[in-house]
């Protein structure tokens, strides 16, 4: 007897992962938080609230930074946001899920400044640009945002989806040199 093939995230496995999720997607976005704290030893809590385009989860607790890092570029918090979507996500639709805690945004934001002007003082003095990590819509409008007078430099965003990318480059005319000269 000849069984059809299975694609990936088809069959018993994907069934039985969908089944196992709460009908409720903040129940078990809170249920996700409690067993990633429990499971690194972390005293942290979320709290949920309706932000209109998205449900924003609240870190609170004493080890809610090891969701930053110390850097402040915050890819456990990043990472953290990506399950919580896979896992919750169509339940939300059209929404979202934005991870969060006091006064994570404003450290990501200036770490996120602090990178993108020390490029942009590289690409002056090289006069080579460079192309950032894949950033999301947020990051990107960051980084535009805080480049926008900066002399010598432009910005510009390529790609599609998860994988756009910001290029910080020489400005063309007498601020900004040209390379190809």
């Amino acid at each position: 007897m000849l069984q059809e093939p299975q694609t990936p995230g088809s069959g018993p496995a994907r069934e039985t992962r969908a089944s196992s999720l709460p009908a409720d997607p903040r129940a078990g976005i809170r249920d996700t938080i409690r067993a990633v704290a429990a499971a690194g030893g972390l005293a942290v809590e979320a709290e949920i609230e309706d932000g209109g385009e998205a449900l924003v989860v609240q870190l609170h607790g004493q080890d809610r930074e090891f969701f930053l890092e110390p850097d402040g570029r915050g890819e456990v918090l990043r990472a953290t946001e990506h399950l919580l979507l896979r896992l919750y996500g169509a339940a939300l639709q059209p929404r979202s899920v934005r991870l969060t805690g006091e006064g994570f945004q404003e450290r990501r934001d200036a770490a996120l400044v602090e990178e993108a002007r020390r490029v942009a003082e590289a690409v002056r003095g090289d006069g080579q640009a460079r192309t950032l990590r894949a950033l999301n819509a947020y990051e990107r409008r960051v980084v535009h945002l805080a480049l926008q007078d900066e002399s010598g430099i432009t910005t510009a965003s390529a790609g599609e989806g998860a994988e756009r990318r910001l290029t910080i480059a020489p400005a063309p005319g007498p601020q900004g040199g040209d390379p190809g000269q």
